[in-house]
């Protein structure tokens, strides 16, 4: 987890302690962690929302010590700018990872392309923006190997400031226009349910692709259309949370149960618990069956979901 200024912090007993680790410097955001899952010592770290990310770090001991690869510090003002903004690594291949861009990149102003890389850094492939495409766009691989859908070619990218997604099926070879909803500040974050649905959230509200990605809907019964950044699921139930930009602190989790033809169209407040600030990011561990929701400015929360 990194904080906004605060530096980067791990804990090995699910949460329980935290300790802060690391030697990067400290930007003023909220930073993306994204750690290999066959091997928790290779770590990737770039600063997201903020705008002193100052590029792409790698750890290869757990976070103890970052680098930013040469040809990444190559590229950085040339052809990129050094501001990423949001990151998503292949499921299948972690050296295979996707990056976007908080501010534009030097040539094409006032929009940033995509930026991806095959081999975990050691080389880059920039992708250039499809017409209507600004810079700060959210980005995730549209691609769920478990449920047999799609592929590590095909991706969903916000269109930054500008508005709506855009979907390419060929490694950002050509572009469609998916959708004309406005994507938040700081991206969003793509959850696959049990069933194959996908949900996303904007400054609308929470929106569902039954055709991975292809076409959306808005969910409001339950919700309204509120700023929300995404969902998480644990098999029985869909969870999500407001980010309260547009509305009063003090607000619930709510959930939808998880399958079925009917999965997420209705929303009820989990309990009569409510969070000062609502999630910018939640994952799932199935083992322990925990929900874990980074809210803000409020720190890190634990939710034990029964089976």
């Amino acid at each position: 987890m990194h904080g906004a200024g605060g530096g980067l912090w791990k804990s090995t007993d699910a949460g329980v302690n935290w300790v802060q680790i690391g030697d990067l410097p400290m930007p003023n955001s909220l930073g993306r962690v994204l750690i290999d899952p066959k091997n928790e010592k290779h770590l990737y770290y770039v600063g997201s929302v903020g705008n002193a990310s100052m590029g792409f770090w790698i750890s290869q001991d757990g976070g103890n010590t970052w680098k930013i690869p040469k040809a990444f510090s190559d590229g950085a003002g040339k052809i990129w700018s050094s501001d990423v903004y949001g990151i998503v690594a292949d499921p299948t291949d972690f050296n295979h990872i996707v990056m976007t861009f908080h501010y534009p990149w030097p040539n094409i102003e006032p929009a940033a392309g995509i930026l991806e890389s095959l081999d975990g850094g050691v080389s880059f492939i920039p992708h250039n923006p499809p017409p209507g495409m600004d810079h700060a766009q959210g980005v995730a691989f549209l691609y769920n190997p478990a449920l047999g859908i799609g592929n590590k070619n095909t991706w969903l990218v916000g269109a930054g400031y500008g508005g709506g997604l855009f979907r390419t099926t060929d490694a950002g070879a050509t572009w469609k226009s998916v959708s004309t909803l406005q994507q938040n500040h700081g991206g969003f974050d793509a959850h696959y349910s049990s069933s194959g649905n996908i949900y996303i959230g904007s400054t609308s509200g929470l929106h569902r692709s039954r055709d991975n990605g292809a076409t959306w809907t808005q969910i409001t019964q339950g919700l309204g259309s509120n700023y929300i950044y995404g969902a998480i699921g644990d098999g029985n139930y869909l969870y999500t949370s407001y980010d309260f930009v547009s509305l009063p602190m003090n607000q619930p989790f709510f959930v939808s149960p998880e399958g079925g033809s009917d999965e997420g169209t209705v929303w009820t407040p989990y309990s009569k618990q409510t969070l000062v600030e609502g999630a910018f990011k939640m994952t799932f561990e199935p083992a322990s069956r925990t929900i874990y929701s980074a809210n803000w400015s409020q720190g890190a929360w634990a939710l034990k979901v029964t089976p």
